[in-house]
């Protein structure tokens, strides 16, 4: 028989043993007084305040750690999640409910350096915004399209958006309202989007009321 065998013929031999009254009343007074803290310490081969052998140690200081860290890793890459697993992570922060609170703290973690998109104030194309990017350049924006985003016509939007994605470009018919999903849309295709998004603004009424 092999060794698993072995384990679990004795795992369900000792499940089955039928315990003494006498032996029940044995364990229980010798666990009187006792923390379970201790207990559980005193079960895994630790005395009170010894520390793991990894403590302090991580995978950059350690190449015991390091090799761990790999042996997981690689015996998790690869492997297919199932599609509940799938839809549960698709569903955890879906509908969630946040408080107004809640929120600004999540936005305040996110802005300016504590972004990882952050260098130095600098945009992708090398410089910062100009001086006439101001709160109330936006705002002006904004009321002109009557908050309105010009692409899926949602209500509220608040995001002002550069159509040719030029920063020092700041003139009035250079930008346009959009939603926070429509944003994000417009990092891609670039070229499609500028000229979507001029035509959008010399035709639409909206932006003129």
């Amino acid at each position: 028989m092999s060794a698993i065998g072995q384990h679990w013929k004795w795992k369900t031999l000792k499940e089955k043993r039928i315990q003494s009254p006498e032996h029940i009343e044995k364990c229980r007074q010798s666990k009187i007084g006792k923390k379970r803290s201790d207990m559980i310490g005193n079960t895994l081969g630790f005395k009170k305040g010894q520390k793991p052998w990894n403590f302090g140690l991580t995978k950059e200081t350690s190449e015991k750690v390091k090799k761990i860290g790999e042996k997981i890793s690689q015996k998790r890459k690869g492997v297919p999640l199932s599609e509940e697993h799938k839809k549960k992570i698709g569903q955890g922060g879906k509908n969630k409910k946040r408080s107004e609170q809640t929120k600004f703290r999540m936005s305040q973690s996110k802005r300016g350096n504590k972004n990882p998109a952050w260098v130095n104030g600098y945009s992708a194309l090398g410089y910062a915004y100009p001086i006439e990017w101001t709160r109330s350049l936006k705002q002006q924006i904004r009321k002109r399209d009557n908050f309105i985003c010009c692409i899926c016509l949602e209500y509220p939007s608040t995001i002002v958006h550069h159509i040719d994605y030029d920063k020092k470009n700041c003139e009035s018919d250079n930008l346009i309202t959009v939603c926070r999903k429509c944003h994000s849309k417009t990092n891609n295709n670039r070229e499609f989007w500028t000229n979507n998004l001029y035509e959008k603004f010399k035709n639409s009424n909206f932006v003129r009321n």
